[in-house]
């Protein structure tokens, strides 16, 4: 972190897409806290706090006011921390982490709807818990969102959850915490996933292209966009026969690999041959993994920090999904359908979790979809194996 003036920096931070080192706008101040302020802990003398400014000369004016009060041995935990300090601070955690979509999840979150909060001190939601609840009725009125309709309960647990990080990342310099409770929410997690059947129909209306990814898809249940569209060449290790996700890269911002099982080694030894082919018909270096006349199936949009499918890909998945009769399907149910195929062969939980890249076993479970056919399925596979069926066969059936 370079260093701007004394006891103040911005924090640098990596770019996942372009690898470049990037600044936070506003300024960080480093100060040291004298013990008998509420911020005097063991270890934790030294403190870093943003400023919310994004000039120097603003941002050394709240340092001095902070580095009197902790000269003076007063508590930096003080009435005057804003709400718009602490949903800043937020903002300033998802870069410094390298969490993109988080910041643009959270940055529309607190543009849209937490501009509620930024009258109030910090200190106001700690003690009076009407502020929260206040807000969360107005959520639900209809009219919050249009003239119909209102947030649903899912959407305005997302709200509370970055008022909660807020707080939860400022909890070395606040003595008191709000009391925010989420709302119940129903299980609306779609279950969707793909038969036999449908896979086979689909698969007839898709070029031959496309094809080679979606099958990736359905072996691998990694995301289509992120995780699949977004490999290069180089993601295949041929040594060590895996499929790799670099750290960052995931969601979770954790590596992973997948090994290269003997379909899945075939598909990919024909896109790299396919490839190969095409690179001596354009005279050209093809780096992407999967493509369409070495184009990527999806582009990452690095302001919205997402990727998004191209033209082709989005009429193609279109026209082969109404010709299959599977209208309005999703590209997101070949995880459900591959996490289901993992429990299927017989793989562990842990270990099906660490090939798609869950952390929760309660998400990974929602993933595998069981439903009233898989019930009947499991109950068949206890005929012949009770007690009273080897009773009835031995003949001491008791009348």
């Amino acid at each position: 972190m370079p260093k701007i003036s004394e006891g103040l920096f911005r924090r640098s931070y990596k770019d996942k897409q372009t690898g470049e080192w990037k600044h936070v706008k506003t300024y960080t101040m480093r100060y040291i806290c004298k013990p008998g302020c509420i911020d005097h802990s063991e270890g934790k003398k030294q403190h870093r706090e943003n400023t919310g400014k994004d000039t120097l000369q603003e941002a050394k004016v709240v340092r001095d006011i902070r580095l009197g009060k902790v000269a003076e041995g007063r508590s930096v935990n003080s009435a005057e921390i804003t709400m718009g300090e602490l949903l800043q601070n937020v903002l300033n955690w998802t870069q410094v982490h390298r969490k993109t979509s988080t910041y643009r999840e959270y940055k529309d979150i607190i543009d849209l709807h937490l501009k509620y909060f930024l009258s109030f001190r910090a200190i106001d939601l700690c003690r009076n818990p009407g502020i929260i609840t206040k807000f969360i009725a107005k959520m639900k009125q209809p009219g919050a969102k249009n003239e119909k309709q209102s947030y649903s309960a899912s959407r305005i647990n997302a709200m509370l959850q970055v008022i909660t990080r807020a707080f939860s990342l400022a909890k070395n310099r606040l003595s008191e915490q709000p009391l925010i409770e989420k709302l119940k929410t129903g299980d609306n997690s779609r279950k969707g996933h793909f038969k036999p059947e449908e896979l086979e129909s689909l698969y007839k209306h898709l070029p031959e292209d496309i094809l080679r990814m979606i099958h990736v898809f359905e072996i691998t249940g990694w995301r289509s966009w992120s995780e699949i569209a977004s490999r290069k060449r180089h993601h295949v290790d041929w040594k060590s026969g895996e499929l790799i996700l670099e750290p960052g890269e995931a969601k979770n911002s954790e590596p992973r690999i997948f090994p290269l099982i003997g379909e899945l080694h075939a598909i990919l030894e024909e896109q790299e041959r396919v490839t190969k082919e095409l690179e001596k018909k354009l005279g050209r270096i093809i780096p992407w993994l999967f493509h369409h006349n070495g184009e990527p199936f999806a582009k990452f949009y690095e302001a919205r920090g997402y990727w998004k499918p191209t033209r082709y890909f989005r009429d193609s998945w279109s026209a082969a999904c109404k010709a299959a009769g599977l209208a309005n399907r999703l590209r997101h149910d070949f995880r459900r359908t591959a996490i289901r195929h993992f429990g299927e062969m017989g793989i562990g939980d842990d270990e099906g979790m660490a090939l798609s890249g869950h952390k929760s076993h309660a998400v990974y479970a929602k993933y595998k979809a069981i439903g009233r056919e898989d019930i009947h399925r499991a109950a068949k596979k206890l005929e012949g194996k009770s007690s009273s069926s080897a009773l009835a066969k031995s003949g001491n059936t008791t009348e």
